[in-house]
């Protein structure tokens, strides 16, 4: 995938060169085809063909989120004060809860396979200045099983199964839906092997009617998505 960028910014797109074709914006050509990230003004964009504007997240949506998210607060356990709770968010996307969670006051580790992903996440940390998020671009299976790290919430967000409604969801999940990997073990594995990591819980970002998953002990429910919880005991 092609990474265009403004010129004077070879410096802050560096770290993007072993994942994308690097190529200064005035060499854009003007019709384009296929999906391509957009890098102007420290803003990185994901655009697709002639979908110029394209997607990404504003600092203003995270600090909305902290402010009326109080569902994703209550469903980790969110605690103020001088032991702050340690998230880690395992499939990470673009990064808008792990990072609400961050502003609500955690300690986040975020996980995430898709360059693309990881890319326009590395991008949104930059801009929020919240360098103390660890950011990693790796697969998340592995990760869960290699490491010696514990953390008192492990977070999962998998993309929502596709729905029979003729009624698309908005343009930004269907683009995250078309650069992400389908998940490769089953949802309970997923709980299962998170478990190992959390002291305190493990939360699964569910639609409302979606069906559960093993036998959460506590749900927290929203408009219109819900928060299993499975409790863990450290």
């Amino acid at each position: 995938m092609r990474l265009y960028f403004s010129l004077g910014c070879e410096d802050r797109v560096a770290i993007f060169e072993d994942h994308f074709e690097l190529t200064p914006s005035s060499e854009r050509p003007e019709r384009m085809f296929g999906f391509y990230l957009m890098y102007e003004r420290d803003l990185l964009r994901l655009c697709h063909a002639d979908d110029g504007k394209g997607v990404s997240i504003t600092a203003a949506e995270i600090s909305k989120r902290a402010t009326h998210d109080l569902e994703l607060a209550r469903a980790c356990g969110v605690r103020h004060g001088p032991s702050r709770c340690t998230v880690l968010d395992v499939m990470a996307g673009w990064g808008i809860d792990g990072l609400t969670l961050q502003r609500l006051g955690c300690d986040v580790t975020c996980l995430e396979q898709s360059a693309v992903a990881w890319a326009m996440l590395h991008n949104l940390i930059e801009r929020l200045g919240v360098n103390e998020v660890k950011l990693h671009h790796t697969d998340a299976w592995c990760w869960l099983e290699q490491s010696r790290e514990i953390f008192d919430v492990v977070y999962l967000d998998p993309m929502f199964p596709e729905r029979r409604k003729k009624a698309l969801p908005g343009k930004r999940i269907q683009y995250l839906a078309q650069v992400v990997s389908g998940l490769e073990h089953d949802l309970s594995d997923w709980i299962s092997k998170a478990r190992s990591l959390a002291t305190s819980r493990v939360v699964l970002k569910r639609r409302l009617r979606d069906p559960e998953i093993g036998n959460p002990d506590w749900r927290i429910v929203g408009r219109s998505v819900r928060y299993d919880v499975y409790r863990c005991v450290g």
